[in-house]
């Protein structure tokens, strides 16, 4: 598991979540057809749904072990008051995180839904970095109207990674924007 620990305090229902992931590249073959390196955490992928109960905390060690390449994660729901440094936009609101460095995302959760969490970084989440983040509410208005809840991501799915699809993008030879056409279209990162 990608969760160093889960504790709750005793005088709180509310759980901290420590992650402690090592960012590096695996080979996957989701669709069954060719063999590709993608973003891992700690070597696994498919990265994990994150699931989470409004008022946990959150504190994400990331490190960039994929080689050349910098790296960013952004928590979508995540309002970061007073916190922009940890948004994940490179550029706009932090730095990336360089080659063999660490940076460390902390935030209390304040709102429920299901969102996503991704890389900010190049284009990197078409290279897997990407998956879904649900939280859950005592709040909710529609808890126990339901049988169950499921997590199903669908995703575009490229044989090239993308530093080399976005150069073909973004180039005088394509002056229309054609975007490039996915080889395979994911359900759950199968």
């Amino acid at each position: 598991m990608h969760s160093r620990q889960r504790q709750a305090s005793p005088t709180s229902k509310y759980e901290t979540h420590v992650f402690d992931w090592n960012v590096t590249w695996v080979t996957a073959t989701p669709d069954g057809l060719q063999p590709r390196p993608v973003i891992s955490l700690n070597g696994e992928w498919s990265l994990p749904v994150l699931n989470f109960t409004k008022g946990d905390r959150v504190i994400a060690y990331v490190r960039n072990q994929i080689g050349n390449e910098s790296i960013s994660v952004h928590f979508h729901w995540f309002y970061p008051n007073g916190t922009n440094e940890l948004d994940g936009p490179p550029g706009v609101t932090q730095c990336n995180i360089s080659p063999n460095d660490t940076m460390v995302y902390y935030f209390t959760i304040d709102q429920s839904g299901t969102y996503w969490y991704h890389s900010h970084t190049s284009g990197q989440y078409p290279d897997g970095w990407r998956q879904a983040l649900v939280i859950q509410s005592d709040d909710d208005p529609y808890l126990g109207q339901y049988d169950e809840e499921k997590v199903i991501t669908l995703s575009d799915w490229y044989h090239d990674k993308m530093p080399y699809l976005m150069k073909e993008f973004i180039n005088v030879a394509n002056p229309t924007g054609v975007e490039p056409v996915p080889k395979s279209a994911l359900m759950n990162d199968t």
